[in-house]
């Protein structure tokens, strides 16, 4: 017994254009699906590059109390520990290279001479003054920055807060403080012309309530002077 299917005119092509339709759909949905996904990506990389621009809070004491920078109406530029180091600053005078308008000139008995906004150092007035958390430095204002937190540079008269001796700024030095556990640094450097340089740092607390850290370095430069 044999059975015979009859076709009804115009059945192919209904069913030709019903898998046609079925194709588009389905790469209409991809393209959205594809879309989708990439909006999502977008946003995400949005979202990751506002992460990215925000701006870190400088927390300063050019005031003598803690403030961020954008807080006081001064112009200030607060160099911190990881640039000094990134920078590789070694030297006062290595201090150009990051502030503007600041030229610092190092004199053969280790005095330097600073100006800042074209105001400073004229031959015996000195008029930018340096300070180690508030502490005037007569001395030693060339000594190596080494385990400093920052590095603030206030430019303008600063005779309000520091003396009237600084007309032209002030360069202030903050230390780290202690740390709540012991710990220790030491590094060496090795160059030519036998060139050796030494540092090392120790901090700890000595009591709950007293700490301790303190820094050493050792310079060698074995050149024509």
């Amino acid at each position: 017994m044999s059975e015979l299917v009859q076709l009804t005119p115009g059945m192919g092509h209904r069913s030709r254009t019903r898998a046609g339709l079925a194709t588009l759909a389905l790469g209409l949905a991809g393209t959205f699906n594809g879309v989708a996904c990439l909006a999502a990506d977008e946003k995400s990389d949005a979202r990751a590059a506002a992460a990215e621009d925000t701006l870190e809070e400088i927390v300063v004491s050019a005031r003598k109390r803690t403030e961020t920078v954008l807080d006081i109406p001064a112009s200030i530029t607060a160099i911190s520990a990881s640039t000094i180091e990134e920078a590789h600053v070694t030297q006062l005078d290595d201090l150009n290279a990051l502030v503007t308008n600041l030229n610092i000139d190092e004199a053969h008995d280790n005095t330097p001479d600073v100006t800042l906004r074209g105001v400073g150092a004229f031959g015996v007035v000195q008029g930018v003054g340096f300070y180690l958390n508030d502490v005037q430095l007569f001395e030693g204002q060339t000594a190596r920055p080494i385990d400093i937190e920052r590095i603030e540079v206030l430019k303008g008269p600063q005779g309000t807060l520091f003396g009237g001796a600084n007309v032209g700024g002030a360069i202030k030095y903050v230390t780290k403080d202690p740390t709540n556990t012991w710990e220790g640094q030491a590094d060496a450097e090795l160059g030519q012309y036998d060139t050796r340089n030494y540092e090392a740092v120790i901090s700890g607390p000595v009591t709950d309530a007293v700490g301790i850290r303190a820094s050493v370095y050792y310079d060698h430069h074995g050149g024509y002077i």
